[in-house]
């Protein structure tokens, strides 16, 4: 033994695979002298896990991780630790700062992923024991290598960021926790640690590689502590190296330093899993072979046809597991690779199979529910009151005004016209619902007050006091658990990130800042930092692999194993390029992992995340992503050769979309049985011997499961229940027959059109606003157009409409509107009308010297209740037209507004006009019952004002010519006949007096059907070309074919031609 060999201190060193016993070895170390021994980890889970194996034996402060054995050293130093949020804003601040426009790296910091990576740059710089200066150093050499002149630039400007961030620390006195790392060896030189006096054994564990900066603290605290012994734990099997690679740096640095004995630890015998079998063959160039008598559970391995199916079939698994008893929710865990890309499938998919779900990675704290909501708030304030944020606001479960108060909100904005601005929003509180109106005072007042705030300090503080006069807090308890949770941890970090940031700007001299671009940098810094919650009593973990071996779950799904997602696909780091690294390593003897060795990382994670598991491990990939077809990772092959000599130690189950019940292989619980059992139960095709062989298996599940009886009872009524939505609830139906007693025109031709319409409408009252459907807003503007127009014109000088009347209506009009338009769309609407109103002019000039018409009334209503009201002509009626039911039923009141009446002129009798912007139904729809409103207007006019009805004109505003019907027995019919030169022989009828009658007949027997369906509940939608252009049509979910894929019904004794009816037949 050398000189030098003696003098080195000594140092255990146990390795070993995943799997056999390290961590055990070491807290039996521990137990032999608890209160003389440190026990490290490299986590604070792990540290946690070592207590929870120790129980009661573990001495105070003796078992810690290894950041907060740094802060321990660094007590009293005057150096404060900063977190990863205050790390980002600094970096991102020194990026704005150091990085020039004509710079090598300027286009970079651009990129989303330029500040992590950068971060993760100094990161592993620090922990190698890089200086600025060294990189620096690196250009001349990286030049050499790589032949580009501009790597010097390259390498000069990531020694200035690096440089300026160094020196802003220390200026400072505040480091990140690798810088913590390298100040405790300085605080080890510079004098005596009383507390690490007292201990004789250091015990490192959970480490899988160590910096040189983590193996230097260790040899100064060898050099400082003669008489403390080392035991450092590896992950590390000399076999096989190449698995292992990551760990042999450390080892040769350990051995180096140290007089090192090594401790292997080989895996149980027999394996007592297939994850000990995996851990002891896996990556092996010899097979090793697993003993023959060993009874173990295979590892399930799933084929989904798609991630969705992937995580239900997992899911399906874990939940036939729990379901035998033998399990709890806290023994299950789900790896993947890229937890934030697989969360959102995981969560919708377990919570609808009942698997509750724990920590779930990373969730930036900006996609919190709690700090998107206060995030609405900011942008209010900072874009000046935009609608849509004020509403979306209002509208979050955390500001908790009701959905009705909302709505009532929206209502009054639209009818205001508001887009945006604080006072008009100000103008609406005497007009809101009190919680809806101290909801909004609140804003306005805050939103004040962080206006006027003073510095960026103030400012923080006045951001966290949203928190309370918000009701925000209070709102976080109304929530599930696992959200309470999320919530109480994003508001957490959120709070962190937010005085960071406000503490980072003072200490650049920026105290001083606007609302908007401090509110900018406060939402990117969110929108970077993560919220990770605790795991839960009894819930499933979702973990990555490099954290899964801190707790040893019994059962464990590696999920996602895809190529380019595990293994993930690896490109060189675009600041060190692999040729430097290798030259760095032959002329320092500095190590810097090059790209290589991330291959191995990847291998590694694989190797950790399938030996995981004590009892069961399932794997799985999907076929298919959003994009195309995958290809299942190459690591399933190492498995399968691991595997060689008990193939029946893996199970491979594929299943299609079209597996939508589970198969009977796996149906672990009753549910899952019942499930496969209805497939033939309810199934036309299957024989009536398998059928009776089926029923008398649910029998006998039922007999066992009360809960599976409860289910098929349900399964089997719902067969019989409606096809179509009706109202069946005789409350409601009562008062359905309550508010049909007494309608509108409009109502009823709703109704004949689409009754799930008219529910939604007239019923439920669901307001649709008219300002936001451009075609609705153009019809009403139409006719108020037509209307100032026609109030202007003189009854008796008979001169018709012209365009320059019109052309002056309109602007009226649009000058007096309020709405919620931009002005764009307000010129298209301009543009649109005017098209409309020359057509009509056109056609005003035309039919006034071919027909001996005169304009008499105009919006002449009847059975209104204000009939003398401004809106309507002087002459109109309060008496509504009554249609008595002629098979002895309740009668039906009707009212409405005729939008023009016309005199002949050398004649007592009257024509009916009516102006539409939609295309008219035919003449054969009108005469026959369909379109019912124009034979009741006309009804109207003889009844209630007892007018002799010449005929009707449609003025369809598109078109040139106009749809009429005409008398014969009271108009001449060469007066009135077809006008060859514009009219076509579908758009004008003569009627005899017997077809007069049919057609008003026809009219009232649809008006009584649809009135009586209307009171026996029928509310099912009718589909056809009107869906387009409905208003309701976002809750609607009718098509063609049918409703929900079910075929339409129709009423009993109704027309399949009739377009007034639903069709529904009461087959229940």
């Amino acid at each position: 033994m050398t000189e030098r060999s003696s003098r080195r201190p000594s140092l255990e060193l146990v390795l070993g695979p995943a799997g056999a016993g390290k961590t055990l070895y070491a807290v039996r170390r521990y137990r032999s002298e608890p209160a003389r021994t440190l026990f490290i980890t490299a986590t604070q889970v792990q540290a946690d896990r070592a207590l929870m194996l120790l129980e009661a034996k573990a001495s105070p402060n003796t078992v810690m991780s290894l950041q907060e054995f740094i802060g321990r050293l660094m007590e009293g130093s005057g150096v404060e630790m900063v977190g990863r949020s205050f790390q980002r804003l600094l970096l991102q601040d020194i990026i704005e700062r150091w990085l020039y426009q004509d710079d090598y790296l300027a286009p970079m910091r651009f990129y989303d992923g330029f500040l992590s990576a950068m971060l993760e740059q100094i990161r592993e710089w620090k922990l190698s024991g890089l200086s600025p200066e060294d990189i620096q150093a690196m250009g001349p050499m990286a030049v050499e290598e790589t032949g580009n002149p501009r790597e010097a630039d390259k390498f000069l400007e990531l020694a200035r960021l690096y440089g300026a961030y160094e020196r802003f620390l220390k200026q400072h006195r505040r480091q990140d926790a690798e810088g913590m790392l390298l100040l405790a060896k300085e605080r080890l030189q510079a004098g005596p640690v009383r507390w690490l006096e007292s201990f004789d054994t250091l015990i490192l564990d959970g480490f899988y590689s160590l910096y040189p900066a983590q193996s230097t603290l260790l040899t100064m605290l060898a050099e400082r502590f003669t008489q403390m012994q080392f035991l450092v734990t590896l992950l590390y099997d000399p076999e096989r190296p190449l698995l292992f690679a990551s760990a042999e740096p450390t080892i040769r640095r350990l051995k180096a330093d140290f007089q090192c004995r090594e401790t292997f630890l080989n895996m149980a015998q027999p394996p007592l899993s297939v994850a000990d079998v995996l851990a002891l063959c896996l990556f092996h160039e010899t097979r090793s072979k697993p003993l023959a008598d060993a009874n173990l559970e295979p590892i399930l391995l799933f084929d989904a046809p798609d991630v969705y199916m992937e995580a239900e079939m997992v899911a399906r698994a874990f939940q036939n597991l729990h379901d035998t008893g033998k399990y709890q929710w806290s023994d299950f865990a789900v790896v993947v690779r890229n937890v934030q890309a697989y969360a959102p499938t995981l969560v919708s998919v377990f919570e609808r199979y009942g698997v509750p779900i724990g920590t779930f990675g990373g969730e930036p704290v900006a996609e919190n529910p709690l700090i998107r909501s206060l995030i609405t708030f900011l942008d209010i304030v900072r874009h000046d009151w935009p609608r849509d944020a004020v509403l979306t606001f209002f509208k979050s479960s955390y500001t908790q005004p009701s959905y009705e108060d909302v709505e009532r909100l929206r209502l009054l904005a639209n009818e205001k016209g508001i887009r945006q601005g604080k006072e008009e929003w100000a103008a609406l509180l005497p007009d809101l619902a009190p919680s809806s109106a101290q909801l909004l005072d609140t804003m306005l007042n805050r939103s004040e007050r962080l206006l006027q705030a003073q510095s960026v300090q103030h400012l923080a503080e006045e951001i966290e006091i949203l928190f309370e006069d918000f009701g925000l807090k209070e709102a976080i308890e109304l929530g599930e658990p696992l959200q309470q949770r999320r919530d109480q941890e994003a508001c957490r970090v959120a709070m962190e990130t937010l005085y960071s940031m406000a503490d980072m700007m003072y200490l650049t001299d920026r105290e001083q800042m606007p609302f908007g671009d401090f509110v900018e940098r406060l939402i990117s810094a969110w929108h970077n930092s993560t919220v990770v919650v605790g795991l839960g009593e009894d819930q499933v973990w979702i973990s990555e692999p490099y954290d899964i071996h801190q707790r040893r779950p019994r059962v464990v799904a590696v999920m996602g194993l895809l190529e380019r997602l595990f293994p993930r696909r690896l490109t060189e780091n675009p600041f060190l390029p692999d040729a430097v690294r290798r030259r760095l390593y032959e002329q320092t003897g500095l190590y810097l992992a090059p790209r290589e060795a991330r291959v191995n990382e990847e291998r590694l994670l694989f190797y950790l995340a399938v030996t995981a598991p004590s009892e069961r491990l399932i794997l799985s990939y999907p076929r298919s992503s959003g994009e195309a077809d995958t290809l299942p990772s190459f690591y399933l092959e190492e498995v399968k050769q691991a595997l060689e000599s008990r193939p029946e130690l893996l199970h491979v189950i594929s299943r299609r979309l079209a597996d939508v019940a589970p198969r009977s292989e796996d149906a672990g619980s009753w549910r899952e049985r019942l499930l496969n059992l209805c497939v033939p139960l309810f199934d036309p095709a299957v024989s009536e011997e398998r059928r009776a062989e089926v029923q008398t298996v649910v029998k006998r599940l039922c007999a066992e499961n009360l809960s599976a009886v409860e289910l098929l009872h349900a399964v089997a009524e719902s067969r019989f229940l409606p096809p179509l939505p009706r109202v069946e609830e005789e409350t409601t139906r009562t008062w359905i027959r309550e508010k049909t007693r007494r309608c509108s025109l409009a109502e009823l031709e709703v109704y004949a059109l689409c009754p799930f319409r008219h529910f939604l409408q007239y019923r439920l009252q669901l307001r649709v606003n008219i300002q936001t459907s451009f075609a609705m807003l153009q019809a009403k503007l139409l006719r108020d157009v037509l209307y100032r127009a026609f109030s202007e014109l003189s009854v008796a000088d008979g001169q018709p409409l012209e365009e320059a009347l019109l052309e002056k209506a309109l602007k009226a009009e649009l000058q007096n509107l309020v709405a919620d338009i931009s002005p764009h769309r307000k010129r298209l609407l301009w543009q649109g009308l005017m098209r409309l109103l020359k057509a009509i002019a056109d056609k005003e000039q035309f039919y006034s010297r071919c027909l001996p018409l005169q304009p008499l009334y105009f919006r002449l209503a009847f059975g209104v209740p204000h009939a003398n009201s401004a809106m309507y002509d002087p002459n109109s009626s309060a008496q509504p037209l009554i249609i008595p039911d002629p098979q002895g039923g309740e009668p039906l009141a009707l009212y409405g507004v005729v939008d023009r009446i016309d005199r002949e002129a050398n004649g007592d009798f009257v024509f009916l006009m009516d102006y539409t912007t939609a295309p008219p139904p035919s003449l054969s729809d009108i005469t026959s019952g369909k379109a019912i409103r124009w034979p009741l207007m006309m009804l109207a006019l003889e009844r209630l004002f007892g007018m002799k009805v010449g005929g009707l004109c449609i003025d369809f505003a598109a078109q040139n010519a106009r749809t009429r019907l005409f008398r014969t027995s009271r108009v001449a019919f060469q007066r009135f006949k077809l006008i060859p030169e514009r009219e076509k022989g579908d758009q004008v009828q003569p009627l005899n007096d017997e077809q007069y009658k049919a057609m008003q007949q026809a009219a009232i027997e649809s008006a009584i059907h649809h009135a009586n369906a209307m009171r026996q509940g029928y509310v099912a939608a009718r589909p056809g070309t009107h869906c387009r252009f409905c208003p309701y049509s976002d809750i609607c979910r009718t098509t063609p074919q049918g409703h929900d894929g079910e075929p339409l019904y129709r009423l009993a004794g109704a027309s399949r031609a009739d377009d007034g009816s639903t069709g529904e037949m009461d087959s229940a």
